[in-house]
């Protein structure tokens, strides 16, 4: 393990002002009661919220036992103004509101007296004492202040009750995904940006997003509600949005290798013991929003580049490095369409290229892979305020990507081959990813939430109601492209012992001449909750989650290019097995000292893997990716293959 000390040279520009915190479609809840000067509740006074991050402001009326609601705000910092006739007007100046909070903020009215109004500058709440989730949350100006990584890995790492698998030093983990668990669970985590699920496998990211573009980022370790059906980390983002006025940030920050330092000793440097540092990294983000028409219709863009060169250990500098050059292009698009009605559009799309991926002591330069993906996600969503009670908001968003990876070296004058005894591979690059050969891997997650709040008072505390469904279709689909040729050649201590043949490719095309294994995931669920504030410092939680996950795949065909060593096969589509679960869901939490200051939480939840279920085998039912592996390769001796290696040969 290397430590290693770094130092960058970073400038930031306002343009304008900063961008603020305006991003909206997140569980963000404004509450309280409001009482008189002997604690009885007063129903029928008027509550305004005013906010940098509010176009105008929004108003709700207490109910007949005192409690009052405000449903998705967006994320910032808010005054409340308390009115009733008769009683001062009250004012609770510099609440700060972030993403997924549920903030209590009381007031108690004094009978109207030659001093018509009181303002109040008090220190804002800052724990959520209605929810069981044990969180924190990043806003932009802790986000850009923190001297620290510029990536989602940093918010994570700096999450109580998450411990991370390595840590980023000046940019080190830029281009990498950092392995962490939350509690002890390891994987099973679920990554929302903007309200687009990009969940890849059991924690992945799905892709390196643009850090600064981010508003707020949220994470959750444990606790969560039944909007979370597996029991890992939460990491819930949302993105900026524009406003009335025309706001924007410039960021550049810049390392060259004269500033990295190291702590190898001479023992280890004679050993070639090299560490990991980095060569290079620079990256540049501009961002503006603003007005598009005032009141109505809001603009916010982004666009985001940085480069990172890292030496590889066992590999000398002068011979190759890992490179990596990452775009990043980030719209939202906010129309207000009625005083009720609010309309979200959002789109982002990051373009990746490494030259020298899989790069090792193992793999030499010429070995390795070279990537040019690009991923996108976007949505759609509408959120309406009904009354003062009923909150409703639709989600309709897509998560995928094209991934392929290739060799740099034509394989009709380099074939691939590896060393058995060594693990040396040579030649064109050829096993990657745990895929037989070069490969396009497409993904493609198409998704649907839906949620709808009912706020519910009466004599024995307030219900915060929540009933929501949602539907997800997991697809990817990998293809072996061919490019590394038909032919893997397999020595054994630098002598020929073995070649396997490989059945599927075409190279003039860079596609398959099958369709590869096209595996599918269905999930879809139905929950209810219900959050009730029994008393002013206790509020129970209980809500239960129902989803049924159907793993299954599309017909994959098999057209040989060597039809004399494997026969043509097609593969029926078919869905495996189906899963139905109940998860029940029960949380406490307890305001101690009754001042928002602090909360004692308990909470059970039931949860289920969200991994799929082993295929199931069989004449009729055998999945794609297993067909590659059975039939889609042939291992023969040397001697044994010579006839189909002189047909191959002449063929290419």
């Amino acid at each position: 393990m290397t430590l290693r000390g770094s130092a960058s040279i970073a400038i930031l520009c306002a343009v304008l002002r900063a961008t603020p915190a305006l991003a909206q479609g997140q569980a963000t809840i404004l509450t309280g009661v409001v009482t008189d000067a002997q604690d009885s509740v007063l129903p029928g006074v008027t509550v305004t919220a005013t906010s940098p991050a509010l176009i105008g402001s929004r108003t709700a009326i207490t109910e007949p036992n005192g409690s009052y609601r405000l449903p998705s705000v967006p994320e910032g910092t808010y005054t409340l103004t308390f009115d009733l006739s008769g009683f001062q007007t009250h004012t609770r100046a510099n609440i700060v509101v972030s993403l997924g909070q549920t903030l209590t903020v009381d007031a108690q009215l004094q009978v109207q007296s030659l001093q018509e109004s009181v303002t109040v500058i008090a220190e804002s709440p800052v724990v959520d004492v209605q929810s069981t989730s044990v969180s924190s949350t990043l806003n932009t100006a802790k986000l850009i202040g923190v001297p620290t990584a510029s990536d989602l890995w940093s918010a994570l790492a700096r999450a109580p009750g998450v411990r991370m698998q390595g840590y980023d030093v000046g940019g080190s983990h830029k281009s990498e995904q950092t392995g962490y668990e939350a509690f002890g669970v390891r994987g099973q985590a679920r990554v929302v940006t903007e309200g687009v699920d990009t969940t890849e496998g059991a924690n992945g990211a799905g892709f390196y997003q643009d850090y600064y573009a981010q508003n707020e980022i949220a994470v959750s370790a444990a606790g969560q509600d039944v909007t979370m059906n597996t029991p890992g980390a939460a990491v819930i983002s949302s993105i900026k949005s524009g406003g009335n006025e025309l706001r924007g940030l410039f960021h550049v920050s810049y390392e060259p290798i004269a500033l990295i330092g190291d702590n190898i000793d001479d023992e280890s440097r004679a050993r070639g013991f090299t560490g990991v540092p980095n060569n290079k990294f620079w990256e540049l983000h501009p961002d503006v929003g603003g007005p598009i028409i005032r009141d109505r219709l809001w603009f916010f863009v982004a666009y985001n580049h940085f480069t990172i060169d890292v030496d590889i250990t066992g590999v000398p500098h002068d011979r190759a490095t890992y490179q990596g050059y990452y775009n990043n292009y980030t719209t939202k698009e906010t129309f207000k369409a009625s005083d009720q009605d609010t309309l979200i559009g959002y789109y982002q799309l990051g373009k990746l290229r490494t030259p020298n991926r899989n790069l090792s002591a193992l793999t030499s330069p010429e070995s390795a892979a070279t990537q040019s993906s690009n991923t996108h996600m976007y949505n759609g969503k509408w959120q309406r305020v009904w009354s003062n009670r009923l909150f409703s908001e639709l989600n309709i968003g897509h998560f995928g990507y094209h991934f392929p990876q290739g060799p740099l070296i034509d394989y009709r004058t380099n074939p691939p081959r590896i060393d058995t005894a060594s693990g040396v591979q040579t030649g064109a690059a050829f096993a990657a990813a745990g895929a037989n050969g070069p490969f396009v891997i497409e993904r493609s997650k198409p998704q649907l939430f839906a949620t709808v709040t009912y706020f519910l008072p009466t004599d024995a505390g307030s219900h915060d109601l929540k009933a929501g469904l949602e539907w997800l279709d997991d697809a990817q689909l990998t293809e072996n492209t061919g490019e590394s040729g038909p032919i893997y050649y397999q020595d054994l201590n630098g002598q020929a012992d073995q070649v396997q043949l490989f059945s599927f490719g075409d190279p003039a095309t860079l596609r398959s001449a099958w369709t590869g294994a096209d595996n599918r995931n269905r999930r879809a669920a139905l929950f209810v909750q219900d959050r009730w504030a029994a008393t002013s410092r206790m509020t129970i939680t209980a809500g239960v989650r129902y989803d049924r996950q159907r793993p299954y795949y599309k017909e994959s065909t098999l057209a040989p290019t060597l039809s004399e060593v494997f026969p043509a096969t097609t593969i029926s589509g078919a869905t495996l097995l189906t899963r139905d679960t109940v998860s029940p869901r029960l949380g406490v939490s307890f305001d101690p000292a009754g001042d928002g200051r602090s909360a004692i939480k308990a909470f059970y939840g039931r949860y289920y893997n969200a991994a799929r279920p082993a295929h199931r085998r069989g004449r009729s039912v055998v999945p794609a990716s297993v067909l590659g592996r059975v039939v889609g390769a042939r291992r023969l001796r040397a001697q044994d293959g010579a006839r189909h290696l002189r047909q191959l040969q002449h063929r290419a």
